[in-house]
């Protein structure tokens, strides 16, 4: 499933995360990757995502962190109360994750509260694991990569690890 330009076809990657959940109901990559789908390439997380997201239940903090992250997504332009809320929920179930922390921060610098905000972007900053260069082609078809570089933000391009840095100025 080719999820990242060049190669992106969403309507047969949703499809296989169709097939996905109506073998397992309860797979929660296929749930986060259809999430990811509408988010970043589809207009959004809708009512019916998100709750599909609500309904998962796990005791792993990680997937716990990356299900509110997402959650958080869908009140980008609701209610930037609750999405901070959630944000703040991410981080107490893992600190370990670039995403959660860029976007409370930003949020927190679009409030006027920059010293808190840029706290939350260094710590961002801090967190990111692999930085790939210009030469190096990453493997978007591997499911983990995809999601450590758009849901937990682990893995960047030199490009968005250089974005972060400049909010910090």
């Amino acid at each position: 499933m080719e999820l990242t330009v060049p190669l992106v076809d969403y309507i047969k990657s949703l499809e296989c995360i169709n097939k996905i959940l109506d073998i397992d109901k309860n797979n929660v990559l296929a749930v986060i990757l259809e999430c990811c789908i509408h988010h970043y390439h589809l207009g959004g997380i809708n009512e019916d995502l998100f709750n599909k997201l609500n309904l998962i239940r796990t005791n792993d903090n990680d997937v716990l962190s990356m299900i509110k992250y997402i959650m958080s997504l869908y009140y980008e332009d609701l209610d930037i109360n609750k999405q901070k809320e959630l944000l703040e929920q991410s981080i107490c179930l893992c600190n370990d994750y670039v995403t959660n922390y860029e976007e409370l921060g930003n949020i927190y610098i679009i409030q006027g509260d920059l010293d808190k905000g840029k706290k939350l972007i260094k710590k961002a900053y801090d967190n990111i694991k692999l930085v790939y260069n210009e030469e190096e082609l990453c493997d978007f078809t591997d499911v983990n990569e995809y999601i450590n570089e758009h849901v937990k933000g682990i893995h960047l391009s030199w490009i968005n690890k250089e974005r972060i840095r400049e909010l910090l100025n």
